[in-house]
């Protein structure tokens, strides 16, 4: 048990959190963003990498949540600020389809436990919600197809 829970902090959530991040990144580049961030975790720097317009950073506790941030001159539009927001939990929805269809997660309990680590970031990063003044992506979502829709 105790094995599967470290498995869990070290290996499955940042790499869940990390495919996170890089579906919000990968969306916001291909808008136009001049620039984008994507950090792991809280903490001091434990390794900085700047590849063209991207910088990934992996801090201290790096299981314990991360972020990206897109930016350019001209802001987005709300159908490319909806596109990045959705762009996480899809990602996270992929590739728990993939290792659904693929039957590996009846390989072991660690695939298992990365499968549904990456379905339940899809599903709950989909609800909208505030907290502590951070919105989900469902919230930043439905923001950006209200202001399409009108």
């Amino acid at each position: 048990m105790i094995e599967l829970l470290s498995c869990l902090l070290f290996v499955v959530a940042p790499l869940g959190l990390f495919i996170h991040e890089l579906g919000h990144t990968i969306v916001g580049l291909w808008s136009g963003a001049e620039r984008s961030s994507l950090s792991l975790g809280i903490g001091p720097t434990l390794f900085k990498c700047k590849i063209k317009r991207l910088t990934v950073q992996l801090h201290c506790i790096f299981f314990i949540g991360g972020y990206s941030y897109n930016e350019k001159e001209v802001n987005f539009t709300p159908k490319q600020q909806a596109m990045i927001s959705l762009g996480g939990p899809l990602s996270n929805a992929i590739c728990a389809a993939i290792l659904y269809m693929s039957d590996l997660p009846q390989q072991g309990q660690v695939l298992q436990l990365f499968y549904l680590f990456n379905l339940y970031l899809a599903l709950v990063n989909m609800i909208p919600f505030r907290l502590k003044g951070r919105e989900s992506d469902g919230c930043r979502f439905l923001r950006g197809l209200t202001k399409i829709t009108g």
